[in-house]
C-alpha cells in the first residue's frame, strides 16, 4: 500500500469526489493540498485532520478484517 504525492494528485485532474481508499493513502501532510488540487476551489479550504483520520481509519479496519482493495471500487469521499 503506497503513498499518493503531488505529481500523481495534479495528473488526476478536476474532480469532486475520490474512492475512500485512494483518499485514505495520501501522506497526511498534504491532504489540505490534496483536496484544494482536486475540488479546483477559489477558495482554498483547510481539511479538518479528525475528517482524514476518521476515513484512514475506516479504511483500515476494514482491510483489517478482510476487505479487498477491489472491494473499494465504488466508495467515494465528495471534496467540499
Amino acid at each position: 500500500m503506497g503513498q499518493i504525492n503531488l505529481k500523481t494528485i495534479q495528473r488526476m485532474g478536476n474532480m469532486k469526489a475520490i474512492n475512500i481508499y485512494t483518499y485514505s493513502r495520501i501522506q497526511e501532510d498534504i491532504a489540505t493540498e490534496f483536496e484544494n488540487i482536486l475540488s479546483k476551489k477559489s477558495k482554498k479550504l483547510k481539511v479538518k485532520p479528525q475528517e482524514f483520520y476518521a476515513i484512514r481509519s475506516l479504511v483500515n479496519m476494514l482491510l483489517g478484517i478482510g476487505v479487498e482493495i477491489k472491494d473499494f471500487e465504488n466508495f467515494f469521499f465528495h471534496l467540499r
